[in-house]
């Protein structure tokens, strides 16, 4: 299951947010990566769980459009910042809590984009690996996607701007 959502915040609030996130990422953010011998392919910057209060509006249009995510526990908040054109090759993997098994509970995965603007030649696709086929989906200004946490996955970086991603992981327990 991925689906794809579009213009879930206006122009301002989504350049509010990845100001936000930016200087979040300047006093707190870590070299990012899928796992402990993956090369660093970004910058990451943790955030509480639940959500600071400044983000509720995220959890609030994740619960209008998926309802069933709000009986499911919160396992992980964090963003992302790719820089443009990333030298390292993207890393495919799937989010699913580190206590779990493969296939024990559902996973989902919402991802929110902060970009200011972006075109097609600018790249930045989330891909996803789907009956052996790799689906990309752009990372337009505003747009939520909502996935299963099992299905693999890769973040690529845009051409020339920073790619900033706000990650919410749910599981069913």
């Amino acid at each position: 299951m991925i689906k794809v959502y579009d213009n879930v915040v206006d122009y301002d609030t989504n350049l509010m947010f990845r100001d936000i996130i930016l200087e979040d990422s300047r006093e707190n953010g870590r070299s990012g990566w899928d796992g402990p011998d993956d090369p660093t392919d970004s910058i990451t910057c943790e955030f509480d769980n639940p959500l600071p209060p400044e983000f509720n509006l995220f959890n609030n249009i994740l619960f209008e459009r998926e309802p069933q995510l709000a009986k499911m526990k919160n396992y992980c908040n964090h963003a992302h910042i790719y820089p443009p054109l990333n030298a390292i090759a993207p890393n495919w993997h799937t989010d699913t809590p580190t206590d779990q098994k493969a296939g024990e509970n559902k996973s989902y995965t919402c991802l929110f984009y902060f970009n200011p603007t972006t075109e097609y030649n600018d790249l930045g696709s989330t891909d996803f690996l789907v009956n052996e086929e790799i689906r990309g989906i752009f990372p337009k200004p505003g747009r939520l996607i909502i996935f299963d946490g099992t299905i693999l996955h890769r973040a690529n970086s845009l051409r020339n701007i920073d790619r900033v991603v706000l990650a919410i992981k749910f599981f069913d327990e």
